[in-house]
């Protein structure tokens, strides 16, 4: 799990004043600092269902 926070500004993500927190792992960026917890916790969480056809991987498998 990567550290989350305001980071250094990565030349592939625009920095924004509204958005100062993003993923270290997938660039996405947040507003607030518990969104971007979730987020990691998500990432980090295990994926038991996956999709053949679009590769999503997710936690039920109601989403493919």
């Amino acid at each position: 799990i990567t550290e989350a926070g305001p980071s250094v500004p990565d030349p592939a993500v625009e920095p924004s004043a509204d958005r100062p927190h993003h993923c270290l792992e997938c660039g996405k960026t947040f507003r607030l600092i518990s969104s971007l917890k979730k987020h990691i916790q998500f990432l980090a969480s295990p994926k038991t269902f996956f999709s053949r056809v679009c590769f999503l991987s997710c936690l039920s498998s109601d989403y493919i």
